[in-house]
């Protein structure tokens, strides 16, 4: 029974220390991207004006159900206020969401050398349901316009999570929603605590159970005296 319990406490030290790795990785991987949200929106861009350096997403809806928000993106383009052209778009009801709402740019840079590039936006997916018609704007390093896409209406999901890819491709934009699993990255912190609680309770009954038998062979060596 000893052994059987030397086997378990080895196997479930190795599996904890794992899954601690794991945690560790994943907490270096959303401060790393700096997403830490699931619901993103990734903007894949092809075929872009010469001298584009970030492109900007362009909605129409219902705007007064957004809080007036003022990003600033100086820190990672530049661009200090909203003097730039694209934060001051206003036409056709269309404004720009990363000046206007708290749509996080996390920062990638486009590479006109590469004939792909992906930028990646936290926390835009759910704007969607009010703000569903929307535009890609691409911009110079000084936030003009340089081109704007095609209109695209996205249809809204509800009642589920949803991560976003939207595609410009010179004048043309088409979009692709996917459902995220609300226990993705639950199911290891579930892991994770289960462990923990079942590790601290294993630990306790096996000091108890030291205890009493340490208490039971002091008694027993005060009958042989």
């Amino acid at each position: 029974m000893k052994r059987l319990f030397k086997v378990f406490s080895v196997v479930f030290i190795a599996v904890y220390l794992v899954l601690l790795g794991c945690i560790g990785l994943w907490i270096i991987s959303k401060v790393t991207t700096g997403a830490w949200s699931d619901q993103l929106v990734y903007l894949h861009l092809k075929n872009m004006p010469e001298g584009t350096v970030f492109a900007d997403v362009l909605a129409k809806g219902d705007w007064e159900r957004e809080s007036p928000t003022y990003m600033t993106y100086e820190p990672i383009l530049g661009i200090s206020g909203h003097d730039c052209e694209v934060a001051q778009y206003d036409k056709d009801g269309y404004k720009s969401l990363m000046f206007h709402t708290e749509f996080f740019y996390t920062g990638d840079r486009i590479d006109p050398a590469q004939p792909d590039n992906k930028i990646c936006f936290e926390d835009w997916a759910g704007r969607f349901e009010y703000l569903p018609y929307i535009k890609v704007a691409y911009c110079d390093k000084d936030g003009n316009i340089l081109g704007i896409t095609e209109e695209k209406h996205i249809m809204p999901v509800f009642l589920r999570r949803v991560s976003y890819d939207l595609y410009a491709d010179g004048d043309e934009l088409s979009y692709k929603a996917a459902t995220v699993s609300p226990f993705r990255d639950s199911r290891m912190w579930l892991l994770f605590i289960a462990m923990t609680i079942f590790g601290v309770v294993y630990l306790i009954r096996n000091k108890r159970r030291k205890k009493k038998l340490l208490q039971s062979g002091e008694t027993d060596n005060e009958r042989k005296e």
